[in-house]
């Protein structure tokens, strides 16, 4: 097989030996033997090729080292390889020839240096090999399983002097092992030229064709060698099973299932950035972007785009000016890219090095990369104690901020396991992005007179953020003005003021102008609010997700969407005065329950809603000049109908009474309301009614 693939190789054969003694006029058979061709000139010029130099590590350190340990009585690892090559000298066969010829001589000279670079791992393979012999030799010993001739202590080289090229020796392969994975040449830097013929020969040799073809040839040669073998080593196996294993081995390592995978980091009209990850054990070609009919998006690259196995890489693709032509919208026959729902229209095609076939990848929306800029710190600094409006008692677990005016142009992050105590007349402006963070309950003590104040004064800072406390925080007059919301990096939250796991109490206090989706967003806490004034918010004013409690004795005055929103919650309201809400009055969503009376709402868009099997419950209402009173529906699949159940209501005013989903329910002083509307979601978020939550 080797010769017949113009490789180099030791003639091999078995013969049956027989010592004949003269003396005594003796045979004594001695049963079959292998004989096995020397390194020599007959070698070389066996094989059809000119004198040349033989070359191998020389393994007897790596043998003594073996010895030593079986004598020490140690175990040594089972297959193993030289560790330290470097250290292994050259070994030139037919040594006092080589070194005694001048012709010879000069040619050692070459060749051992290019082993040295070999050896020391400063020359790569196609500078010093023929890449194409190399490759078959790796090729054909990993399909017949002979990894043992792959080892660094087996390997031998000829010095081709015609071609100044090395060449591989085929010796003491081994073969005839299932094997598992693919054996590399084990010096030498492994370079692209190098790989992309190894992937050449791969392809070759694990062929259907080329694995009958061996078949074929060799069937009969090989039945009756092991014919001759099994009568003497019955133990012998001549298994063809092996050759498939092996060729299906090559196929799954040369073209695994997934070969590269490629997302989205950014893109615009000139351009598209992607990630590109090559899972493959040879390098990848990109070709460029492609719809599915083939259409190329991208201009040519400057430069043939080569992968390496296993690596990633960020590459940038200069799109054509026609790109956005090949995305035209069936429903308004107006083109345009239109992410993340035209990139499944788009794939990255490639081929492996070596290969002329190429492939196919889809495009991710967005990479699954660590990004440091994007994490958000959750062991942020404990620096309550750089400010000079904190006092610290760490023996009473006290962090007091103290009466006076003061700026925070910083995150200000207070740990668990303390008391939080504001005083009252505590002014703190809040600027460049800074805010309150806080793991440990607050108790805010302003009073009617001596308010604790806190504000952003030049609109650039965040907010308050209360978070896993087991005592419940109380807060009294104060005021929170102009806030936005707390946020790190990417993280944000959507409330000016926050509680989250956090049972409160909040009571006389004046959320006004504040710059975000929720003044205050109270989210899996139980809570009592009191006496509290919303005013002039950018969107919802409050906004319950998740929890338990009452509010009572409060205004919502302007607000930029919804009055009270809750979602999953129960609570209770009393004594409300909604005004000019931009979306909705009350809102209760995903299985809420509200439940209370004495509540108005004056104005704005839409009065009450109730969605997705959620209910409202009150008594003593009244729904003045809004556009329309009442809606009842449902909004998401995963949940059903809405139901508002009003006693001893007033409507006056209103544009438009109530729309009531076939399924929901509206009761009147316990009247079901039978007058039902279609589609009433199509009519909801700014279509006909209320505010678009686009």
């Amino acid at each position: 097989m080797i010769k017949d693939n113009d490789l180099t190789g030791l003639r091999y054969d078995f013969l049956n030996v027989e010592l004949k003694i003269s003396d005594i006029d003796s045979v004594i058979p001695m049963g079959i033997m292998a004989m096995e061709e020397s390194f020599d000139k007959i070698l070389i010029e066996n094989n059809r090729r000119r004198e040349g130099l033989i070359l191998a590590l020389d393994e007897s350190m790596y043998w003594a080292e073996r010895k030593q340990v079986k004598d020490l009585g140690l175990e040594y690892p089972k297959d193993a390889d030289v560790k330290n090559r470097e250290d292994l000298p050259i070994k030139v066969y037919n040594e006092n020839k080589v070194l005694s010829s001048p012709v010879l001589s000069e040619q050692f000279k070459i060749a051992k240096n290019l082993v040295v670079g070999l050896r020391n791992g400063e020359l790569k393979l196609s500078e010093a090999f023929d890449v194409d012999k190399l490759a078959l030799y790796i090729a054909l010993s990993n399909l017949f399983g002979g990894h043992h001739g792959l080892h660094t202590e087996n390997i031998r080289i000829y010095y081709n002097p015609v071609t100044n090229k090395l060449e591989p020796i085929s010796f003491d392969s081994n073969s005839g092992h299932e094997i598992n994975d693919l054996r590399a040449y084990p010096i030498g830097i492994h370079d692209q030229e190098f790989k992309e013929k190894l992937f050449e020969k791969y392809e070759l040799v694990s062929s259907n064709e080329f694995v009958n073809g061996v078949m074929d040839k060799y069937f009969q040669e090989l039945n009756d060698l092991y014919f001759e073998l099994s009568g003497e080593f019955p133990e012998a196996n001549l298994d063809y099973g092996i050759l498939q294993h092996n060729a299906n081995v090559i196929k799954k390592k040369i073209n695994p299932n997934t070969i590269v995978g490629a997302s989205l980091i950014q893109h615009d009209k000139n351009q598209m950035t992607l990630e590109i990850r090559n899972f493959a054990e040879f390098p990848v070609v990109m070709e460029g972007l492609v719809l599915e009919n083939g259409k190329s998006l991208n201009q040519s690259p400057f430069e043939r785009l080569i992968i390496g196995a296993n690596d990633t890489l960020d590459f940038t693709y200069r799109l054509k000016d026609a790109f956005n032509n090949a995305f035209v919208s069936k429903k308004n026959k107006e083109g345009g890219f239109r992410y993340p729902k035209d990139l499944k229209k788009i794939q990255l095609k490639y081929h492996i090095l070596g290969s002329t076939a190429s492939k196919l990848s889809p495009i991710f929306p967005y990479a699954s990369r660590f990004d440091q800029n994007v994490v958000v710190d959750n062991k942020l600094k404990n620096n309550f104690q750089d400010f000079e409006f904190i006092k610290t008692d760490e023996d009473k677990g006290t962090i007091v901020l103290k009466t006076g005016k003061y700026e925070l142009d910083k995150i200000l992050h207070i740990p668990e396991n303390f008391r939080v105590e504001i005083e009252a007349g505590f002014n703190l402006n809040l600027v460049n992005n800074a805010s309150i963070i806080s793991y440990s309950p607050i108790f805010c003590k302003g009073t009617a007179t001596n308010p604790i104040n806190i504000y952003s004064e030049n609109g650039t800072g965040g907010g308050i953020f209360v978070s896993s406390t087991n005592v419940t925080s109380i807060v009294q007059h104060v005021n929170f003005t102009n806030l936005s919301v707390p946020k790190m990096v990417s993280w944000s939250l959507s409330g000016a003021v926050n509680f989250n796991e956090a049972q409160v109490q909040i009571k006389n206090c004046v959320f006004k102008k504040n710059r975000s989706e929720d003044a205050l967003n109270i989210i899996r806490s139980r809570f009592e609010i009191d006496s509290i004034a919303f005013v002039d918010t950018f969107s919802d004013s409050f906004d319950g997700d998740f929890g338990e409690g009452s509010i009572s004795n409060s205004t919502f005055t302007n607000s930029g969407n919804d009055g009270i929103d809750v979602s999953g919650s129960n609570i209770e309201i009393s004594n409300i005065h909604i005004e000019n809400p931009a979306d909705k009055g009350v809102s209760a969503g995903e299985g809420s329950t509200i439940m209370g009376h004495n509540v108005t709402v004056v104005g704005g868009e839409i009065g009450m809603v109730s969605k997705d099997l959620s209910r409202i419950t009150l008594s003593d209402v009244v729904i003045e000049n809004t556009r329309l009173a009442i809606s009842c529906f449902q909004k998401k699949s995963e949940f059903g109908p809405g139901i508002i159940d009003l006693n001893n209501v007033q409507f006056r005013g209103n544009e438009v009474f109530h729309l009531v989903e076939a399924t929901s329910e509206l009761i009147i002083d316990n009247v079901l309301v039978k007058d039902k509307s279609e589609k009433v979601i199509d009519k909801m978020y700014g279509n006909q009614y209320g505010k678009s939550s686009r």
